[in-house]
């Protein structure tokens, strides 16, 4: 499919993201066909680029900045200069939607909070991928994928109960917290066009990864009782004395009796 002909073909992004939360969601609405230039540090960049200790060009695109940097393009700004400054506000101006995933209030100190930038560009959407949301006790702290991980839960659900506490292997929080911040910015570009103006969008680690538990925190909430799918009668992963690896789904109305006919 030509871009010209996707869903966001014609839709401006400022990106100011890094690392994982942000680039994945970017990178997203860069698939579906959005112009998402992404405003780097001069000299080093995205911190990704960086991420295992080196600074030929081959290792600044390494294959964990490519995978969640495609279809954009690059350039490097020095934001806190009064140049660099003026430079990114003629881009916005020209923009339809500014996304970063820094702590909470440090586009406002920039400069580039969606207060200001509404004033210059009343279409503008800013979304913003924080650790812990723009408000609570937590609300300046930086966030990890890891951190998001324990704090909600994430990392109590084994199957079995006398297995350590563990970080699930792969960038779980950031992954899904970036799928809710595309969401977001997609409904607001729909409210826009019945209202004409932009707004502020926003998600944090920590409330995507309770979203992505509403049935445990709804069973916590009712009943006090706790939820975990993994430890359900039934259903796991085993072994076999013939060397193979089973799994089974038990999520059915009479298990017992499909695994007994099953054997």
């Amino acid at each position: 499919m030509s871009k010209d002909n996707m869903p966001l073909s014609g839709t401006r992004v400022i990106d100011f993201t890094q690392v994982m939360l942000g680039p994945c969601a970017t990178q997203m609405l860069g698939d579906f066909g959005a112009d998402v230039i992404k405003v780097e540090r001069p000299g080093t960049g995205d911190l990704s680029r960086n991420f295992f200790g080196e600074t030929s060009e081959e290792a600044m695109n390494n294959a964990v900045f490519v995978s969640l940097n495609r279809n954009k393009r690059s350039v490097e700004i020095d934001t806190k200069s009064v140049a660099g400054r003026q430079q990114v506000l003629d881009l916005i101006r020209m923009s339809d939607v500014v996304v970063d995933n820094f702590r909470a209030g440090v586009m406002d100190r920039l400069g580039f909070g969606y207060d200001a930038l509404s004033q210059i560009n009343s279409r503008i959407i800013c979304a913003s991928g924080t650790g812990y949301g723009p408000n609570g006790p937590y609300a300046h702290k930086g966030g990890q994928d890891v951190l998001a991980q324990a704090m909600a839960g994430v990392m109590e659900k084994t199957q079995d109960p006398s297995i350590p506490k563990s970080i699930y292997p792969t960038t779980l929080c950031d992954y899904s917290a970036g799928m809710h911040l595309v969401q977001g910015i997609l409904a607001a570009l729909l409210m826009r066009e019945k209202t004409g103006r932009g707004q502020k969008v926003g998600v944090s680690l920590y409330d995507s990864m309770i979203a992505m538990q509403m049935q445990e925190a709804a069973q916590w909430s009712k009943h006090r009782e706790v939820l975990n799918w993994a430890a359900m009668p039934l259903t796991g992963v085993f072994d076999t004395t013939d060397g193979a690896i089973v799994i089974v789904g038990a999520f059915k109305t009479n298990p017992l009796r499909d695994i007994c006919t099953s054997l």
